[in-house]
């Protein structure tokens, strides 16, 4: 199912790993792409793949195609734009599946 395959591809990526562990931590963080790149942990061996994002751009590229599914499990990317170009990331209570389900049902 397409709920399958988008867990496949989100536990296969470096990047969602990282980023799922650094919010285990806190509710949000903000900060430049280049900042981020820098706090993810990860091992040397991680940073040699060539899945792993070697520029802040290529970074922001990651974050933009993972952000949707990420969504769904209740973590929030959003990107804001002035003077510096910040990448806002924040761990949601209830995730959006969680949050239809609990919605009211309307018969209009």
């Amino acid at each position: 199912s397409r709920d399958d395959l988008v867990v496949g591809i989100l536990d296969g990526s470096p990047v969602v790993k990282a980023i799922r562990q650094l919010m285990m931590s806190q509710t949000e963080w903000k900060g430049t792409a280049t900042t981020l790149l820098d706090v993810l942990i990860v091992d040397d061996q991680t940073k040699r793949l060539h899945i792993w994002p070697k520029t802040p751009r290529g970074l922001s590229t990651i974050l933009r195609r993972i952000a949707p599914p990420l969504r769904e499990e209740g973590i929030d990317i959003s990107f804001e734009h002035g003077k510096q170009r910040l990448v806002v990331i924040k761990k949601n209570i209830e995730t959006d599946k969680e949050r239809d389900e609990n919605a009211p049902v309307s018969f209009l």
